[in-house]
């Protein structure tokens, strides 16, 4: 059997290091935004600051505007809509609010509950 040896340039490795920390980096920073948003959702719901769209006696839908959330959150949000609805049925769910649908559109988000 042969013994095989490899050598990278350190100029190579450096390099290779560097992206895959600006990947992790990047996934903790869109982490962080995707939580940003839950979170002043989750805020928002408890406090009851939303402008009810619609209530039947059971669901109502609470809109935010964009305005509660920074250019960076509101890209976010438009970019990847399925995470962020995951992420705020995550957080409204450990306040027992039970979360129907999360909306996102080119005015806000817009979270439809259950109401008890």
């Amino acid at each position: 059997m042969k013994n095989l040896s490899y050598s990278a340039s350190g100029e190579a490795a450096v390099s290779a290091t560097t992206t895959v920390e600006s990947f992790i980096n990047a996934g903790f920073n869109e982490q962080g935004i995707a939580d940003s948003i839950a979170n002043k959702i989750r805020q928002y719901v408890k406090d009851y600051d939303g402008i009810m769209l619609d209530y039947d006696g059971s669901s109502a839908s609470i809109f935010m505007g964009w305005g509660n959330f920074t250019d960076v959150e509101k890209n976010y949000a438009m970019e990847y809509d399925f995470v962020v609805g995951q992420q705020t049925w995550h957080y409204l769910s450990e306040d027992n609010i039970p979360v129907k649908e999360v909306f996102v559109n080119e005015y806000g988000i817009i979270i439809c509950v259950e109401c008890k």
